[in-house]
């Protein structure tokens, strides 16, 4: 229950501070912008609006990756069993990362190196 509401309000921050931030571009040295209201100097829409895209790009990054990672520690957790069956056969971390991303069909290339490099990390901190 409280996930879903904290989902809810994080999702309308987001909506909401995307909203703003395409207000401020728009609307970037227009005298009769509501910016007026708290800064009446119009020199310093550029630097305000900047700061909000790029605060922007760092939430969408960083939402994108924990949300990457949760996904990996999910693919570890569902294959638990797997792992430790694997491990007791000595394989490698590099080896179990290989058979997950082969089941998963995943073929050579930039994606399948690089998830590689997220399991083994992921796979490291397992016992």
């Amino acid at each position: 229950m409280w996930q879903k509401i904290k989902k809810v309000i994080w999702w309308t921050f987001i909506v909401a501070y995307v909203v703003i931030t395409i207000y401020l571009l728009y609307n970037v040295g227009n005298p009769h912008s509501l910016l007026r209201y708290f800064i009446k100097d119009t020199s310093y829409d550029l630097y305000i609006t900047l700061a909000f895209a790029f605060s922007m790009s760092l939430i969408s990054f960083f939402t994108s990756l924990i949300k990457e990672n949760r996904d990996y520690r999910e693919l570890i957790e569902n294959n638990i069993d797997y792992i430790r069956e694997l491990r007791r056969k000595k394989w490698t971390d590099e080896q179990i990362a290989e058979s997950i991303l082969q089941a998963l069909g995943s073929r050579e290339g930039f994606h399948h190196r690089y998830a590689r490099r997220k399991l083994v990390l992921f796979l490291s901190k397992v016992k």
